[in-house]
């Protein structure tokens, strides 16, 4: 038999470690913790104070985008603040919806407790949490926000989606 240099038999597995590590520290960089930033310097008067509104239309649609059928069903409309931004472009679900934002009305646009919150998104799923006690009742934070997955209907609008960022006001 051949000798074999002393440690041989870990030389691959310690390429494979390697290799494991760099992939874990490339998706935590790809899928992490954004930057939180706060909202210190956001205007009271970006204030986007309704709920959304949804009503039935009286004759619902159906579009094709890419290999998904979309049964258009109802009208949607709101005016909020974008809380968090997030795009995807890796996973299937890009494909038709690329960028997903966190969105706030009512209490959560207001500036005062926005600055004690901290929201993330993270896998197609918008977070909040704050330290010690939380800026208004938790029941307001849910009913007044939402993580939105954005499905732009043409270019134009999924370049303007991508440019969003946290306290940017949309309609």
């Amino acid at each position: 038999p051949l000798a074999r240099p002393r440690g041989a038999d870990t030389v691959p597995a310690m390429r494979w470690l390697v290799l494991l590590v760099l992939v874990c520290g490339a998706a935590w960089w790809w899928y992490g913790e954004p930057d939180y930033g706060g909202f210190g310097s956001l205007s009271p008067h970006r204030h986007a104070p309704d709920p959304p509104v949804q009503e039935a239309l009286e004759t619902p649609r159906v579009v094709r985008k890419g290999d998904y059928t979309i049964h258009l069903t109802h009208r949607f409309a709101l005016r909020a603040l974008v809380l968090s931004a997030k795009t995807y472009s890796l996973d299937r679900e890009s494909a038709l919806a690329p960028v997903d934002l966190a969105l706030g009305w009512g209490k959560m646009s207001n500036p005062a407790p926005l600055r004690m919150l901290e929201i993330p998104q993270r896998g197609r799923f918008y977070r909040w949490r704050y330290e010690n006690r939380p800026p208004m009742p938790e029941h307001e934070i849910t009913a007044s926000s939402a993580n939105m997955h954005m499905s732009p209907a043409d270019r134009e609008v999924e370049r303007a989606l991508r440019q969003l960022r946290r306290g940017d006001v949309i309609e």
